[in-house]
């Protein structure tokens, strides 16, 4: 059965009940063109007057829907790591962070949260790996991946 776009759906996290939704945001350019992309979950414990605003905007490594390459609800980075906004297990992981950083549900009544700031700890809860990295280059070539104090570039 399909979902009906817009509207929230329910997770119950130890007897408590949340609603949620994702929604997108962007400029259109014209042309069928647009920029600053914007994939958003808005959490709220149900009839309480706080809500949570997980913004993740793309940018430089970071990747949104955008009509050609991430589909709806999906955020990830260059680096091969996605996470799908439509999953209540990420959905968990996203408020349970959030929960942990101290989001109170019925106050302030709205808080907003870079999602980018939650995405490699929930990642990483959610088994979302980076691709492999190409093996370091021979020693003496100018792509190798330390400097000469030893720390990674």
């Amino acid at each position: 059965m399909a979902r009906r776009g817009k509207t929230a759906r329910r997770l119950v996290v130890g007897g408590a009940t949340y609603m949620w939704s994702i929604g997108h945001t962007h400029h259109v350019l014209g042309g069928g063109r647009y920029e600053g992309c914007c994939e958003t979950l808005v959490v709220r414990l149900f009839k309480a007057r706080g809500r949570l605003r997980v913004s993740f905007a793309t940018g430089p490594g970071r990747l949104v829907p955008d009509g050609r390459y991430m589909p709806s609800g999906a955020v990830g980075t260059t680096d091969g790591r996605t996470l799908n906004l439509n999953e209540p297990g990420t959905v968990r992981a996203l408020l349970d962070e959030a929960l942990g950083r101290g989001w109170r549900p019925d106050d302030p009544p709205v808080e907003e949260l870079d999602g980018w700031s939650l995405f490699d700890v929930v990642a990483a809860r959610r088994g979302a790996a980076p691709r492999e990295q190409p093996a370091a280059s021979e020693p003496g070539s100018d792509t190798g991946t330390s400097s000469s104090t030893g720390t990674s570039l």
